[in-house]
């Protein structure tokens, strides 16, 4: 009447491990639904070609999709976030070196080289940032 002690572990190893390849196939899949839709498939496929699914692991794949889906959704919003971060760092610094450039024009280079010294610079977002609009 249910598992014994030594089953368990192995079938919550086995949904593991299968949790895993379908996290692979998300981001594989790079954030387009029709590319996770012809992926999974062959995921599936090779995953039963190796070994034979528990009775668990096929009920638990539209859960561990979700999951997987919403793991990858968190990594993409981590990127977004890191990213805007760095956008308003770059804005900061570059009103700064304006700010420095009209008041005291002597002491630019030495406000780059605080910067470059405390945090790696920004390059291309602080160079459009300071660079005048092209014409046209």
């Amino acid at each position: 009447c249910g598992f014994s002690t030594l089953q368990k572990p192995v079938q919550l190893r086995s949904i593991a491990q299968a949790m895993r390849g379908i996290v692979k196939v998300v981001e594989k899949a790079t954030g387009f639904f029709n590319n996770l839709l012809n992926t999974l498939p062959g995921f599936i496929d090779a995953y039963q070609s190796v070994t034979i699914p528990t009775l668990g692991e096929p009920w638990a794949i539209p859960l561990m999709l979700r999951l997987a889906l919403l793991e990858n959704l968190r990594r993409v919003a981590v990127r977004i976030f890191a990213e805007r971060q760095a956008q308003a760092k770059a804005a900061l610094e570059a009103n700064r070196m304006i700010a420095v450039a009209e008041s005291e024009p002597q002491n630019l280079i030495l406000l780059i080289a605080a910067m470059a010294r405390s945090d790696p610079p920004h390059g291309e977002r602080l160079r459009c940032r300071i660079s005048p609009p092209a014409a046209g």
